[in-house]
């Protein structure tokens, strides 16, 4: 009769240590995740894309991926990034810009 019983209560200790292991990992889970999205909204480019850090297409006409502005070569086909290509396409933007506005 006692050994239904021990591993009844066995098995609800392993439910509830289980449990609470769940709930903790949740609970730092929800809190790391509301802590980058403020870290985010505060910092500047803390987070997606930022106005302060340009990306540049790949000048490749088959690849066109977007590449961070520190990039030296492309990150889908590996054609080198020539700043001359990247300064073309940064006066382009910023012609856009200026268009923009008027």
């Amino acid at each position: 009769m006692s050994e239904p019983v021990t591993i009844i209560l066995v098995f609800l200790g392993v439910m509830v240590v289980t449990t609470v292991v769940f709930a903790v990992w949740l609970v730092a889970t929800v809190i790391k995740l509301v802590s980058r999205g403020i870290a985010a909204l505060v910092r500047p480019g803390g987070g997606g894309r930022s106005l302060l850090r340009p990306e540049y297409e790949c000048p490749r006409q088959s690849c066109r991926q977007t590449n961070p502005s520190s990039a030296k070569f492309c990150r889908r086909c590996g054609k080198e990034l020539l700043r001359s290509e990247l300064m073309v396409q940064d006066r382009n933007r910023e012609m856009r810009r200026a268009a923009a506005w008027l």
